[in-house]
């Protein structure tokens, strides 16, 4: 395979790649916010499994880019 040919190649896969893994944490985010709604109105804020989503919910939110949501629940998780 030519050189421009294996360049294109190797970041079209790359591409797909990073597009998969983007769509695997929306996915992802979805299923911890739901949990997360589901615990708090359940076991109330102190729970540890409130704060472990929260936790789990912040780091999917920073491998996304998603810096802003990830401090504030960081934040929260460091208060309790």
């Amino acid at each position: 395979m030519p050189k421009s040919r294996k360049g294109k190649f190797i970041s079209s896969y790359i591409g797909q790649q990073l597009e998969l893994r983007f769509l695997q944490y929306a996915e992802v985010e979805d299923i911890y916010r739901r949990a997360l709604k589901i615990y708090e109105s359940k076991l109330g804020d102190d729970d540890p499994n409130v704060a472990k989503t929260k936790n789990n919910l912040a780091s999917c939110y920073m491998k996304q880019g998603k810096l802003k949501e990830a401090e504030t629940l960081y934040k929260q998780v460091r208060k309790r």
